[in-house]
């Protein structure tokens, strides 16, 4: 057989053979339209299956495989899951499908996450509260802000993806950079919520850096801004600003922040946490009466939800109880010594345990007994 047609035989089975697999991948594609086109549909819109259990968002993506907003979700579950490799893949699509877009820079956030989180063993996991900085982590948090520089986006979402990126270096202690990003954060619109929060996030960087003298008055008039301000919208302003006051020690200007928003919004899961912090307030003020009754306040309201699954009372007794090795000490000495720590300890071992058992209703039941023990905090 001569070279030119053995040549033409060759070119022949090759060009039949990238056909056949042309011809496979449509024949793939076509079928899982197919698959997709006869699967019924969710009966939840698309903008709440992102706030959906795991579960929901994998069936939403077998309908809609390329969907960010979905990828995004399932992998924000599946790192919490630690299921790392397959959260990876599908930041990875993102990326790749979106590469100059708002969604990959949130996907590039989220792997900076999974690089820190994969790393860790479920131990430490529990114990860190600075993430480890390293190079993956960082590379990832760089190609997030990248991307924000020439984004074209709504500005409310890169305010607030500016904002996550700045709260992630100022948890890792990178105070420069979180200084950077909170500042950018702050440029793009200084009176949206976002922008405002921004602002007092700023404040506490500056002064983690610098003189608390030179700065607090920034807070001081972002407060005063703040309490002129009726709107639901504001609510988390008003606890944060607090948090800032209580971060930085000047918690009697935060005491009439979280005072009014509890007036503003009772009923809140916000106003239940402002509680918490003015109880501590009226605590170190010597005020126990006060900090006995915000307290039974809450577990008031708690027993009103205490059938709500949503309410996850958990935080809330954590917050209360502080550290539990060290709050019989404590409350013996709020007394006087008049009762000792052995009797205190009986009842926090019984709501820490009424806890890990899940009988909730008993651990507010054992909650109040403990607050009925404080001579001068007789009942509300």
């Amino acid at each position: 057989m001569s070279k030119d047609r053995r040549g033409k035989r060759i070119y022949f089975y090759i060009a039949s053979f990238v056909i056949g697999i042309i011809l496979i991948a449509a024949a793939l594609i076509l079928w899982n339209n197919y698959r997709r086109a006869q699967l019924p549909p969710l009966e939840i819109k698309d903008e709440e299956i992102v706030y959906s259990s795991l579960d929901v968002i994998e069936e939403a993506l077998k309908r809609n495989p390329n969907n960010p907003d979905f990828l995004i979700a399932a992998s924000d579950r599946l790192i919490q899951t630690n299921d790392f490799k397959k959260a990876k893949k599908y930041l990875k699509k993102v990326t790749r499908q979106n590469p100059a877009s708002i969604k990959a820079s949130k996907a590039h956030l989220l792997l900076a996450r999974l690089e820190t989180r994969k790393n860790l063993s479920p131990e430490k996991l529990e114990e860190y509260s600075t993430p480890p900085m390293t190079d993956a982590v960082d590379k990832e948090l760089v190609r997030a802000s990248l991307i924000l520089d020439d984004v074209k986006a709504d500005k409310s979402e890169i305010q607030s993806q500016r904002f996550q990126l700045a709260e992630y270096y100022w948890s890792s202690k990178k105070l420069d950079r979180a200084i950077e990003e909170m500042k950018k954060a702050v440029d793009l619109d200084p009176d949206s919520v976002t922008g405002i929060k921004s602002r007092i996030a700023l404040v506490q960087l500056r002064c983690m850096k610098g003189s608390k003298n030179t700065h607090i008055g920034e807070l001081d008039a972002i407060a005063s801004q703040l309490m002129k301000q009726d709107s639901p919208e504001y609510m988390e302003l008003y606890f944060f600003a607090g948090q800032a006051y209580s971060n930085l020690n000047y918690y009697d200007r935060a005491f009439p922040l979280f005072d009014r928003l509890v007036k503003r919004w009772p009923d809140s899961a916000l106003a239940l946490e402002a509680r918490i912090h003015l109880a501590w307030i009226a605590g170190d003020r010597g005020r126990i009466d006060l900090a006995v009754n915000y307290l039974r306040d809450i577990i008031h309201i708690m027993e009103k939800h205490i059938n709500n699954p949503e309410l996850d009372v958990n935080p809330i007794f954590a917050m209360m109880l502080g550290d539990t090795a060290e709050l019989p000490e404590a409350l013996s000495k709020f007394t006087g010594s008049k009762i000792p720590p052995e009797k205190f300890r009986e009842k926090v071992d019984r709501i820490t345990h009424s806890l890990e058992t899940g009988d909730r209703q008993n651990a507010l039941k054992e909650m109040e007994s403990l607050l009925d023990m404080i001579p001068g905090a007789g009942k509300k």
